[in-house]
């Protein structure tokens, strides 16, 4: 279990400080360490958890050898080593960790979100584009691993635990329908949050934030016949 949070905004700034004491609350989720990373717009912290590679190594936010692309990860890919030779042995990269996280960061950069269905495990990941400046979001096709999102104006806020979130969003609104909901059913539904524009990521879906705006898209749906 690790934990991830982002800050992104184009009008509104957010200090390191505040930033890092929304990433602290997150330690019991990974005590192992933990990184920051800015780029314009974009803030993205992580908490490590070490499991597969316990090196320094695998620690995030996870960088490409450019330098263009970062990954913020929690969970886990159970398939990453045959990705790995099935899909990028072909293509010259000098990987610096044995982790599944630098395997899905490279699965992204020469594949994009076609790689998405090949993907066995269960994941919250945040994969970031500093030439485009495009953030895309992603969680697991069953949700095992959770997603807040809270978006208002042009400010997006995500992370791993709502406690996170708390020193970046301020001031906040109850979302009083979300109250009576969770008193009827004893649990909030998919996409509904306690706060006022604030929402969880639904399971199998990304959400792509960029200068055009905020876009969610559906990348995996259960069939049932």
């Amino acid at each position: 279990m690790c934990g991830i949070l982002g800050f992104i905004s184009r009008q509104e700034k957010c200090s390191r400080e505040t930033f890092t004491r929304g990433l602290n609350t997150l330690e019991s989720r990974g005590p192992d360490a933990s990184g920051l990373f800015e780029h314009g717009p974009v803030l993205l912290g992580h908490r490590r958890l070490s499991i597969i590679d316990t090196s320094a190594d695998g620690n995030q936010p996870l960088h490409d050898a450019t330098g263009r692309y970062t990954l913020i990860f929690n969970g886990e890919i159970f398939n990453f080593q045959e990705l790995k030779k099935e899909k990028l042995s072909g293509i010259p990269i000098n990987f610096r960790s044995h982790s599944d996280s630098e395997v899905l960061l490279y699965l992204l950069i020469h594949f994009g979100t076609d790689c998405l269905p090949w993907l066995s495990g269960f994941f919250a990941f945040a994969f970031y584009d500093s030439q485009s400046e495009e953030t895309l979001l992603v969680r697991d096709r069953f949700g095992k691993k959770p997603l807040l999102v809270y978006q208002k104006n042009d400010t997006l806020i995500f992370g791993s635990e709502l406690k996170a979130l708390m020193p970046l969003i301020g001031s906040y609104e109850l979302n009083k329908e979300a109250v009576f909901l969770y008193f009827q059913f004893n649990y909030l539904p998919p996409e509904t949050g306690i706060l006022q524009h604030l929402s969880k990521l639904s399971p199998g879906h990304l959400m792509r934030i960029n200068r055009q705006g905020v876009q969610r898209e559906c990348y995996y749906q259960t069939v049932i016949q």
